[in-house]
């Protein structure tokens, strides 16, 4: 295990924070607050932290070219716009009543991949869901125990998907240009002493990096599924990982306090983390 020094960014605390994201575009830094339904958005330039209420749960938000951002929410998926709540659903009606979606990634050709899990956790397997533009949605894996983080290689060639309940981080070929996936394998099976397998960022050399719920970790593993490097952090519910500002160098982790009790910890449960 390694320490690092690791700074919380001075922006509250969060019930169950979650799909850490930097646009490159505009330099801003997002992330969500699935249980309040809440999209935050930090400016590291301005200082500026702005929050936008979504009016129900929300796994993921992504970035739209020409500004705005594509949410997967509970019942959906909707479009939000600055300082209001989504005005324009893209897809409903495909969420079972019993899941929510979680979370989800956006492929080059502007697909949002986003998956789908059980309301009461554990209750019943899920599905990862592959949404177009114009809303088509296509069922693209049925039957996944709890879909979590989501990713790509640098390439494009490969995705990759966090099975939570399964311990697994699954590998497929990807065809970007057909949305297709194929040839799921199992590229590492995670050790269960080591906390709950849950959010994915892929780095610039290729490299995994799986957040560890309840171990207060990160872990990286290279495109061989071997373990390279595991940081400690300050929170033990950590959630999601992500890189970040000029040099996509920066190491993002949103956490979450939810379950925990006022003597839990200190300030950085629930805080997002950078390094």
């Amino acid at each position: 295990m390694t320490d690092v020094a690791v700074e919380r960014l001075a922006l509250g605390v969060f019930e169950l924070g979650e799909s850490p994201h930097w646009d490159a575009a505009t330099g801003l830094f997002s992330w969500v607050d699935i249980t309040p339904g809440r999209l935050h958005t930090f400016s590291h330039a301005t200082g500026m932290h702005e929050v936008f209420d979504c009016g129900q749960p929300v796994g993921v938000a992504r970035p739209r070219v020409g500004g705005g951002y594509v949410c997967g929410l509970r019942e959906g998926v909707a479009l939000a716009a600055p300082r209001n709540p989504p005005a324009k659903w893209v897809a409903r009606g495909f969420v079972p009543d019993t899941h929510r979606l979680n979370d989800g990634v956006c492929d080059a050709r502007g697909r949002l991949w986003v998956g789908a899990t059980a309301l009461e956790f554990g209750s019943r397997p899920g599905s990862l869901y592959r949404v177009e533009p114009d809303g088509d949605v296509r069922v693209a894996i049925d039957g996944v125990q709890f879909p979590n983080g989501i990713g790509f290689s640098p390439d494009g060639s490969t995705m990759y998907l966090v099975d939570t309940l399964a311990w697994v981080l699954l590998a497929y070929d990807f065809d970007a240009d057909a949305g297709q996936i194929a040839n799921g394998r199992r590229l590492v099976v995670f050790d269960q002493e080591c906390g709950i397998a849950d959010g994915l960022a892929v780095d610039r050399e290729g490299g995994l990096w799986v957040a560890r719920y309840g171990a207060g970790a990160v872990e990286r593993y290279d495109a061989d599924g071997e373990l390279t490097e595991r940081i400690a952090l300050p929170a033990s519910q950590v959630t999601a990982p992500a890189f970040g500002d000029e040099d996509m160098a920066t190491l993002y982790v949103t956490s979450a306090w939810q379950f925990l009790t006022a003597d839990a910890g200190d300030e950085n449960q629930g805080a997002v983390l950078t390094r």
